[in-house]
């Protein structure tokens, strides 16, 4: 029986090593069926809508964590995604050139595996038992790790040596909040009628957005904290309206999020 593994990643580094992990597994482990998404614009646009069907297939979640990755929005978003969709022993959060020390919630709350051999052995034991009564014998998945596990090694070394090439400048938190701020400044009428026709946000700046709200909501479920949740949905439902003349893509976003948002809060009131 195939087992599906979902590779989550972000950033440069990160995306080759999901590339090398998501080639190197099915060798080790022939029933395995990674799912990489190498694409990262579409994770800002229809992946979002398509992140539950997929991880629906997965049986196990690896998180590729580097040292320029570990608050990114997306990584948090996959991961309390993540967290909801599989048992807790089956997401995993790899190490590469980090300690686990370095790790603050909610990606602390995940195994660990560090990017060694003995370490990742034991990762590619925790699979291999995914299997059930398929699983291979330990001895064989032994023989097969110690005949491939150089090849990854290597790859992995090349990749985390490799110099990352400049970035395009990337706009502060404060200059994404006075782009909200003016917007809605300048919407304020009496009525919603009296709202401007012509009222557009950029794209970019609703999918930080929901990915802002996305890691605050992840939060505020690690501590049980419905009333933040509540905030959520309000900040939301109002930003939606702000947004109402945007393209169907962008309101679907939205929906999307507010309706993972409430799916939290009604999960927190009943606990």
């Amino acid at each position: 029986m195939t087992r599906g593994v979902f590779i989550s990643w972000s950033g440069e580094k990160s995306q080759k090593i999901g590339k090398a992990l998501s080639d190197w597994l099915p060798s080790v482990l022939q029933f395995v069926r990674p799912f990489y998404s190498p694409d990262d614009i579409d994770k800002g646009t229809k992946w979002v809508s398509e992140l539950s069907k997929k991880l629906s297939e997965c049986d196990i979640g690896i998180i590729c964590l580097t040292g320029d990755n570990l608050n990114k929005p997306w990584i948090l978003f996959e991961a309390g995604a993540l967290s909801k969709q599989l048992a807790g022993s089956n997401v995993c959060t790899v190490l590469f050139g980090l300690e686990p020390a370095e790790l603050n919630a909610p990606l602390a709350n995940f195994n660990t595996t560090k990017f060694n051999k003995d370490d990742f052995r034991k990762l590619i034991k925790t699979i291999n038992k995914t299997n059930n009564e398929d699983a291979l014998q330990d001895n064989m998945v032994d023989q097969v790790f110690e005949k491939w596990w150089p090849d990854l090694e290597v790859e992995i070394s090349k990749i985390l040596s490799e110099k990352v090439g400049p970035k395009p400048a990337k706009r502060s938190d404060r200059e994404i909040l006075e782009e909200i701020l003016d917007g809605m400044r300048q919407s304020r009428f009496r009525t919603q009628t009296d709202y401007p026709t012509n009222t557009r946000i950029p794209s970019r700046l609703i999918y930080e957005f929901t990915l802002e709200i996305d890691k605050m909501v992840i939060l505020a479920e690690l501590e049980a904290s419905s009333e933040m949740i509540d905030i959520s949905i309000k900040i939301i439902k109002m930003f939606r309206f702000i947004c109402r003349n945007g393209d169907r893509d962008q309101l679907q976003l939205i929906d999307d999020l507010l309706k993972r948002t409430s799916e939290v809060f009604h999960s927190a009131e009943n606990t």
